[in-house]
């Protein structure tokens, strides 16, 4: 069981590598590997050459971005019985760069390597108008809250309106 299990990490942990590296192109801070432990999972990062615990050493960005490809290694894996991905300010504590990076990397890759309907919400208009940009050849919507009343939201759906 411990040798599937290990087998299992090195498999899920070189997904995670990917997807990290994606929202981290040419970062000298990286993720390694996972390491299973006896009540929890150990993660490893090297930075500048120095292998070392990732959970104890990473900034709060790039704990976002390996908290944000864990999740979404999960998400996508085969046994996921779900279609859609479903974000709720990913980007959140991220710079410009792993901002983009998410934008520019990861939405592409899970629409068109994975097949998956992806929902991001956000309050930052930038995020929702750059989303907007990138993918405006697919068909896809954007909706606003209005208000929140006691019954719920008011959701509307915005319209591109023709020139």
């Amino acid at each position: 069981m411990q040798t599937r299990q290990a087998a299992l990490l090195t498999t899920r942990g070189a997904e995670v590598k990917n997807l990290y590296d994606r929202l981290n192109r040419g970062a000298d801070v990286v993720f390694d590997n996972m390491e299973p432990g006896t009540d929890s999972m150990k993660l490893h990062a090297t930075s500048f050459g120095t292998h070392m615990s990732a959970a104890a050493n990473l900034s709060e960005c790039q704990l976002n971005c390996l908290g944000l490809a864990m999740w979404l290694m999960r998400a996508t894996t085969p046994s996921s019985p779900f279609d859609f991905v479903m974000l709720d300010d990913p980007v959140q504590s991220m710079d410009d760069d792993n901002t983009e990076a998410f934008i520019s990397e990861i939405v592409p890759h899970l629409l068109d390597n994975h097949g998956k309907q992806v929902i991001v919400l956000s309050h930052v208009k930038k995020i929702t108008d750059r989303l907007r940009e990138l993918n405006g050849a697919r068909r896809l919507k954007l909706f606003h809250y209005d208000s929140y009343a006691r019954g719920g939201p008011a959701i509307t759906e915005q319209v591109a309106l023709q020139r």
